[in-house]
């Protein structure tokens, strides 16, 4: 079904149609919004482009077509529309940020876009997706996922929603054992999310991996075609590997005969699942193409699953499933009803160990699937399989993972000291004081209390409510690292690697980060913030609203789109600050650049003996001298500029200011002209303006006018020259 738009379709085997409602209309511009277009005689002839041009709130359509190579990071809050057709964003080499053709760190929807062919090599952890979400509430409406490593890998983000309706994932995973990514790549994966949708898709072919992974704390599959077909090799079909609280309702699902696993439906088994965890399996067309072996739901957790009202094709009464669980009016594929049953007994009991004394233990896990749970002891794993899961106790664990194996999830008890070595793709959750060392694998890490990290070469991502001094180890030329900080939390950044992104939801974090030869640095204090660091540039952008971000830069250059009511203080580095709103910028001792972008608000600079660019596609940029002497090159039109106590050298093609001397006074030489200039009384100033400009002089000055009106009114001792046009003088 790869290419096609989700339909009315059949699973294989299957006794009626899955019913798919109609594809949503596409969203429409709302009235005031930017409308970015893509393609050939477009605005912007790539996504890519647009995406860096775009700001919160836009909407970019792009025309159907194949659109290569195509990378992107988003930090805007945007929608993204195929037009015409499907647009095909198509990877044929390592994407750049070694993650993903879209990364996505905040809100955005995406609709009529295909994916495909997104790869990232072995050292990296093979584990390249058609989109990586990293944060915030994502929504996917008829989009296709196509022969990636991954469809979709969402990073943990506890708050975050993602909504994927009429899309289709297809022949994604990695099917040759040899590499990488081999089982623990899949057609979807979520990370511990808040909330995971999925309706009226389809979801097929898998390579080895599981068609749906989700350990999000709430997940609801409805209305969806799930199946292997005659040669698909998925694992699990649906699989819940944390628990938490699911439906999985109105779905026809189809078990293939090259299928990696016997079970349709996983629940819990790689964790301690989420409190109340539930699960309710109800309305669905299940077809057994499999065998006798096959099981439709195995439940590893202790929570009893609702089996209501499915029609099962091909299944024995044996072949329910295993667990706790409660089986009422469910048929066979023949409209035979199955006798109602229920099952008390625990799946997982047999493969897991429980301490739950004082005295320290030692366990090497040899099998997957296995679990330890630690007690008051200190507990001690080696882990030689992969796929098992750990949790410490109160007396801590000392974790370590086999070269080759991941898969894994380690958690830590609050208060507990642990230390945690993992080399391959593993998920942990940090709960106490920990020392976690991660090597070349993708390692999913949610930090509640306090962790020191040593991160290797791998992507990882950290979702940091605690605390956490994370240094990268990789080399500049290695490491691709996303930190969320979320609020009241803080992050210790250090190191360096090939990429770097950290995105702050009211928390403190702290950068030193060596990249490209550069040593980049910043701390960011509350507020709703992105930054990114790639290239030798740390480039940053903040959410609008009345709570700001205090951002205080160090050494490197910048690249800041400042959106709400910002402290910033300038460092060393060429800084260039993009404005929209209401920020307060303090120079440093480097080059600023501010510019100004639709700003209503008014940005405010406080100059500090440097030169300031003032530029952009609006004015309403307040600067004010200070006790320094100091230049700025005014670009734009309508700013206020305000001397000090030190010299002010006011130059530029800038029109229609209001300039005020400080008792510094004022060197003015701009050439836009219709100027408002006042000096103060005391000051010595040198005034030479064009166009039409109006002064009022109060000190010891000397204007030179050019062409044009002029209105002068000199109330100090001052000398005027110049003027062509017809002026107004007042003495």
């Amino acid at each position: 079904m790869s290419g096609s738009s989700p339909t009315q379709a059949p699973a294989t085997g299957a006794t009626g149609q899955l019913g798919l409602l109609p594809t949503p209309a596409f969203t429409a511009p709302t009235a005031g919004q930017t409308v970015l277009t893509v393609g050939a005689g477009e605005e912007f002839s790539t996504l890519s482009a647009a995406i860096a041009a775009s700001s919160n709130g836009d909407l970019i359509e792009v025309q159907a077509g194949t659109y290569t190579n195509d990378f992107s990071v988003i930090n805007d809050r945007v929608t993204i529309e195929g037009v015409g057709g499907m647009v095909n964003l198509v990877a044929t080499t390592t994407p750049p940020n070694d993650k993903a053709i879209l990364v996505t760190n905040t809100d955005i929807t995406i609709e009529n876009v295909a994916f495909s062919g997104s790869t990232v090599p072995d050292a990296l952890g093979g584990n390249g997706a058609g989109i990586r979400y990293q944060a915030g509430n994502m929504t996917l409406i008829n989009d296709e996922f196509t022969d990636n490593q991954d469809g979709l890998l969402a990073d943990p983000d506890p708050s975050g929603t993602i909504t994927i309706d009429h899309s289709v994932f297809d022949n994604n995973g990695v099917s040759n054992p040899s590499l990488a990514g081999y089982g623990y790549t899949h057609n979807l994966y979520v990370n511990e999310v808040g909330q995971l949708t999925i309706e009226n898709s389809v979801f097929e072919h898998a390579n080895v991996g599981h068609e749906i992974k989700s350990r999000a704390d709430n997940t609801t599959i409805e209305n969806n075609l799930i199946e292997d077909t005659a040669t698909g090799t998925a694992s699990y079909e649906i699989d819940l590997p944390d628990g938490g609280n699911a439906v999985v309702e109105n779905n026809t699902i189809e078990k293939g005969p090259d299928a990696q696993n016997n079970n349709v439906i996983h629940f819990g088994g790689e964790g301690i699942p989420y409190a109340n965890s539930a699960l309710t399996v109800s309305g669905n067309t299940f077809v057994n193409d499999r065998g006798a072996s096959t099981a439709m739901l195995l439940n590893q957790t202790i929570y009893t699953v609702t089996v209501d009202g499915n029609t099962l094709d091909n299944f024995t009464a044996k072949q329910l499933g295993s667990g706790p669980a409660d089986y009422t009016d469910n048929w066979n594929g023949t409209g035979t009803e199955f006798a109602d049953s229920s099952s008390s007994s625990f799946a997982g009991s047999s493969n897991t160990q429980y301490f739950t004394d004082a005295a320290p233990h030692s366990v090497t896990l040899t099998t997957t699937g296995a679990a330890v749970v630690g007690g008051s002891g200190l507990l001690t794993v080696a882990d030689l399989a992969g796929h098992v899961t750990v949790v410490g106790g109160a007396g801590g664990v000392d974790f370590t993972e086999a070269k080759g194996v991941g898969g894994s999830e380690i958690i830590t008890a609050a208060g507990a000291q642990d230390a945690i070595s993992v080399g391959g793709q593993d998920v942990i959750n940090s709960g106490g004081a920990d020392l976690i060392t991660t090597g070349a694998g993708n390692v999913s890490v949610a930090i509640t209390g306090s962790a020191g990290v040593e991160a290797g070469a791998g992507s990882n991502g950290w979702a940091v409510s605690g605390a956490a001094d994370i240094n990268i180890t990789a080399g500049s030329g290695l490491g691709s690292d996303t930190v969320n900080v979320l609020g009241g939390a803080h992050a210790t950044v250090t190191g360096a690697g090939s990429y770097l992104q950290l995105v702050n939801a009211g928390g403190t974090s702290d950068i030193s980060f060596a990249q490209n030869g550069a040593l980049l640095q910043a701390s960011v204090v509350g507020g709703a913030s992105s930054t990114n660091m790639y290239g030798g540039t740390m480039v940053m952008t903040t959410s609008g609203g009345s709570a700001g971000t205090d951002v205080t830069f160090g050494a490197g250059n910048v690249l800041m789109t400042s959106a709400g009511a910002d402290t910033v203080q300038a460092g060393s580095g060429n800084e260039t600050i993009i404005v929209s709103g209401a920020a307060q910028i303090f120079e440093g001792s480097g080059a600023l650049s501010v510019y100004g972008r639709s700003d209503g608000a008014g940005a405010t600079v406080y100059g500090a003996g440097g030169t300031t660019l003032l530029a952009g596609d609006t004015g309403n940029i307040h600067y004010l001298g200070g006790a320094a002497a100091a230049t700025v090159i005014s670009n734009l039109a309508r700013d206020f500029i305000e001397g000090g106590a030190g010299h002010l050298t006011i130059t530029g093609p800038g029109s229609d200011e209001q300039i005020a001397g400080g008792s510094g006074g004022i060197t003015l030489s701009t050439t836009g002209g219709a100027d408002a200039v006042t000096t103060a009384a005391g000051a010595t100033d040198s005034i030479a303006v064009v166009f039409g400009s109006t002064i009022l002089s109060n000190g010891t000055d000397q204007i030179d006018l050019g062409t044009g009106n002029f209105n002068v009114t000199v109330t100090g001792a001052s000398t005027v020259q110049g003027s062509t046009g017809n002026s107004h003088y007042t003495f």
